[in-house]
């Protein structure tokens, strides 16, 4: 029997078990069993057994299938209710994965969503919720600096003076410097007034200017916003489910002031109107898993 052969073997419509394949021969399996999800209306997950041998497969799909579109879609690297959140890093790839799943991206290509057992069973923000906080900015529109500075202070962007990582901005005259959380770059915009003049993308270690773009998405740099309604739905729920909120309690104040709080991103509940799952933002899915994944320890 061919290795094609027995690929066209793998079906999606009863549980299956590939036994014996080298290194690379799994990649090439879950390549073939993304185009055949694509192909029934479905997008593959595969839970991997740790963030390794997610990465180790990703960089095989690379190879052995080209043509299916891999995100990568990992968990917090904390505890829970952990003094410090996670890494910015964690949180763009999370929220770049979940923006492409809710936007639809899985219906125009083969797609497999890479993820951990932790990564699957975390709550994540509701869809609708994700889809109504992007940004798209694009030259010659009107972009007003106290609208947009409300958006990246709401939205969990940190200002500093030279933006360096993902989720940092900053004003310098007409010049707005901002690095968004999904982004390889940053983007450095120059308004004429309230009028988007140029866009380009730009070097955070040089600062220097690269290419000219027309246009951007921005979207959320933590998964929750610091809104109006969201700081008053984190105030009552907390006092709900702790009682008279304290004074001295710096991330009640915090929020109820609309600033970033050390450990606030495990508070998520209090922030939403609702939580979903990974499989929400995709219904329906095919899974696929590594083998062991259920002997992990969460």
């Amino acid at each position: 029997m061919s290795l094609n052969d027995a690929l066209n073997l793998l079906t999606l419509d009863k549980p299956q078990t590939l036994t014996g394949a080298v290194p690379g021969l799994d990649a090439l399996a879950l390549g073939a069993l993304a185009k055949k999800a694509h192909s029934q209306n479905k997008t593959l997950i595969h839970i991997a057994k740790d963030d390794a041998r997610a990465e180790t497969l990703k960089t095989a799909l690379g190879f052995f299938a080209p043509d299916v579109k891999v995100l990568n879609f990992p968990a917090w690297d904390v505890l829970p209710y952990d003094r410090t959140g996670p890494r910015s890093g964690i949180l763009a790839e999370r929220l770049g994965v979940l923006s492409d799943l809710a936007e639809g991206v899985a219906e125009k290509a083969p797609t497999l969503v890479l993820a951990t057992l932790n990564a699957v069973l975390q709550r994540v923000p509701p869809k609708n919720w994700l889809l109504g906080q992007g940004l798209e900015i694009k030259i010659k529109t009107t972009l007003p600096r106290a609208e947009l500075s409300q958006y990246l202070a709401e939205n969990g962007y940190l200002r500093v003076e030279s933006v360096a990582e993902p989720g940092d901005f900053a004003f310098r005259g007409s010049l707005v410097d901002l690095f968004p959380p999904h982004s390889k770059s940053p983007y450095r915009i120059d308004l004429f007034g309230d009028e988007v003049d140029t866009i380009r993308t730009f070097d955070p270690l040089s600062q220097r200017t690269k290419e000219k773009v027309t246009g951007l998405k921005l979207l959320p740099a933590r998964e929750f916003t610091l809104d109006e309604a969201a700081r008053e739905r984190f105030q009552t729920r907390y006092r709900e489910t702790f009682g008279a909120a304290l004074e001295e309690d710096p991330l009640y104040e915090a929020v109820k002031e609309g600033r970033i709080s050390q450990g606030s991103d495990h508070w998520l509940p209090l922030f939403h109107e609702t939580m979903e799952t990974l499989f929400d933002y995709l219904p329906d899915p095919a899974l696929s898993l590594d083998h062991k994944t259920s002997d992990v320890v969460l």
